[in-house]
């Protein structure tokens, strides 16, 4: 298995665009309904219209991010280079093994994206970028250095914060993405030879004074008494989400909430079987993490890192 950190400014930028379009994960990513409305206010009503009459968006955005990740298309690291590269677009320049690899369709004309794109950098990214992007890469470059000091499942399960990968790995190739717009959620997209997972970047904070996230979710985790009895199961022995649910008897969209909060607070480990459903399991690191984070804290009055 191939495992590749990487992040260039695009990404957030294209990223945010995503989580602001998936409107139903406002209620599970941390800016929520309020983000959206706010932002809706800033885009204006022509921005809305180029979402509403362009039936393909989805797909074209889908082909617009893998090309993005891939090597061979070289879509630059800035959002204006990613506008750039959409608005000289020609079907005939992508390569088949892209297309191949990531088993996808080269889109005759991407002019709708590219005007939508411009319009969020115009309206609302642009102004967030020169914070984001320094605060992301260090992200990323810790990222690189758990994975060169670790196994490939190791460094997988650290960043993410309990992704656990199983089955036969030796051909996968997986991309590793801080992002910021769409925490505590872990995005991904998979075909059968690559991944892509977007990781919560908890420690990244747009104001020195305020709180990072990576200090405050295992608490938060904890402090239900629903998700303490869901975590002290879930320890016995590795459980399916229908063995959980049987268990502690509640609506199964309650369940996935508190899961959601044990999963990015990396309390317990998500294990991914090759086409299967996930199984969880108990993360002690989580626990531990958490005594060391609050002691670096209170001793060194740092907000974040």
């Amino acid at each position: 298995m191939n495992v590749i950190s990487v992040f260039h400014p695009q990404f957030e930028f294209f990223n945010s665009l995503l989580d602001y379009l998936n409107t139903t994960n406002y209620k599970r990513i941390d800016l929520g309904k309020k983000w959206a409305g706010e932002v809706q206010n800033k885009v204006g009503e022509s921005f809305l219209e180029l979402v509403d009459n362009n039936i393909d968006l989805h797909a074209h955005l889908h082909f617009i991010h893998m090309a993005m990740v891939s090597n061979e298309i070289k879509t630059g690291q800035t959002p204006e280079n990613l506008l750039s590269w959409l608005k000289d677009y020609e079907p005939s320049r992508i390569g088949d093994s892209f297309l191949q690899q990531f088993q996808l369709e080269a889109p005759s004309c991407l002019k709708k994206e590219y005007e939508l794109l411009a319009q969020w950098n115009n309206h609302y990214y642009a102004d967030l970028e020169p914070i984001l992007t320094p605060k992301l890469a260090e992200v990323e470059r810790k990222a690189s250095a758990i994975i060169s000091s670790h196994t490939p499942v190791q460094a997988i399960n650290l960043i993410t914060n309990g992704l656990v990968l199983e089955g036969d790995l030796k051909n996968l190739t997986v991309y590793l993405l801080p992002q910021y717009h769409g925490r505590p959620v872990l995005f991904y997209k998979h075909t059968n030879k690559v991944h892509i997972y977007g990781y919560a970047a908890d420690s990244v904070t747009l104001t020195s004074d305020e709180v990072a996230p990576d200090l405050i979710r295992t608490q938060q985790a904890l402090g239900d008494e629903n998700r303490l009895k869901m975590l002290q199961f879930i320890e016995k022995k590795p459980c399916t989400f229908k063995d959980i649910h049987t268990h502690i008897n509640l609506a199964k969209s309650t369940v996935h909430h508190h899961l959601l909060a044990l999963r990015s607070s990396g309390l317990i480990h998500v294990h991914q079987p090759p086409g299967k459903h996930v199984w969880y399991s108990y993360r002690p690191h989580g626990i531990r993490n958490l005594a060391k984070r609050l002691t670096s804290f209170i001793k060194e009055g740092a907000l974040h890192e």
